[in-house]
């Protein structure tokens, strides 16, 4: 499951990552009387926390109505944020269909056919060009020095996936003293104080700051200027 979810978000533009994902869980055909749907359940709200993606919505299908009166007690337990963008729909595959149609997921995209079999046109051709991705990256890592980011590096960029980074994090409770000094200084003296108390301090401990590269799948060091820039926009920020 993590396999796949992780596939799926080298798909996304940066935009995209901004704007979040969408997660679809057909469970129908399922025993109720199985732990196939709790199994799920649980393991889907498991992988939503450990993702580096904000996920926008999540639709459950489930063709048997018994369950219904459950899932919407476990959605109390899920908090507002959480259960503001979980939505379980209960009826036959075409069902689950339209009702999915309703927050603009057409039946163009569903990896489903109506009659609830798998679109195997759709599936081989996801398979194959996830096989290319990867036969990418892995002449990629051949040709070059690949970098790999650890918990003490800086990522440049926007969004969910970078913030939650541990050496971003690191960064953000670094600079945390010294923005109020930073806030009152003059052009000159926050400049400095980016450079040198930021940036110089960090790398000394061994931080790089990273960013993708222009295929949007590797990682390269950053200039002097994107770093500074980046230690500037964390100093600004309230």
């Amino acid at each position: 499951m993590f396999y796949t979810a992780m596939s799926g978000l080298q798909e996304l533009t940066p935009a995209e990552q901004r704007r979040g994902v969408v997660t679809i869980g057909d469970l129908n055909k399922t025993n109720d009387k199985d732990s196939v749907f709790w199994d799920f359940l649980i393991r889907a709200l498991g992988l939503a926390k450990a993702l580096p993606i904000k996920i926008a919505a999540s639709h459950v299908c489930r063709d048997s109505p018994h369950l219904k009166s459950a899932v919407s007690a476990i959605q109390v337990t899920m908090g507002s944020p959480v259960r503001v963008r979980f939505r379980h729909h209960s009826g036959s595959d075409l069902e689950s269909m339209y009702a999915l149609g309703t927050y603009g997921i057409g039946a163009d995209i569903h990896p489903l056919k109506k009659n609830g079999e798998l679109h195997r046109e759709r599936f081989d051709a996801l398979v194959r060009n996830r096989e290319a991705k990867e036969r990418e990256v892995a002449m990629l890592s051949n040709n070059r020095d690949e970098i790999v980011p650890t918990g003490h590096d800086v990522l440049l960029g926007r969004g969910k996936p970078f913030q939650c980074h541990e050496g971003n994090i690191r960064m953000a409770e670094h600079i945390k003293i010294l923005r109020s000094r930073y806030t009152s200084s003059s052009q000159e003296e926050k400049t400095r104080i980016a450079k040198e108390e930021v940036i110089d301090e960090l790398s000394l401990a061994g931080t790089r700051f990273l960013k993708r590269g222009d295929d949007e799948i590797s990682w390269v060091l950053a200039s002097e200027d994107e770093a500074l820039e980046k230690a500037r926009q964390a100093l600004r920020r309230k």
